[in-house]
């Protein structure tokens, strides 16, 4: 779209086209705001996202009571999982 409107300039204003200068306007116009506001709006958007689901939700699968509907074996299995550094020390 950029450079639609930037060769639409060209040929209105300065009665030429100039395919360097079209293509540098593009790039400005077009993908450096798009660069620019992607992270930001990309966090702001993940932040409300897990505003909406509440905190509650996420660690309630680390407590006892997340534990509560999974199978016996799933449930025995949370509570004796080594974790790394112990997994490393035991190697020794």
């Amino acid at each position: 779209m950029a450079l639609v409107l930037d060769t639409a300039y060209q040929v209105f204003v300065l009665r030429a086209f100039y395919v360097v200068q079209a293509l540098i306007m593009a790039v400005v116009c077009a993908i450096v705001p798009y660069v620019l506001f992607r992270g930001p709006v990309t966090r702001l958007a993940s932040s409300l996202s897990r505003e909406q689901a509440g905190a509650t939700n996420i660690s309630a699968a680390n407590t006892a009571e997340g534990m509560e509907g999974r199978p016996e074996s799933q449930r025995d299995a949370k509570k004796t999982t080594p974790t790394k550094a112990a997994a490393r020390t035991a190697g020794r």
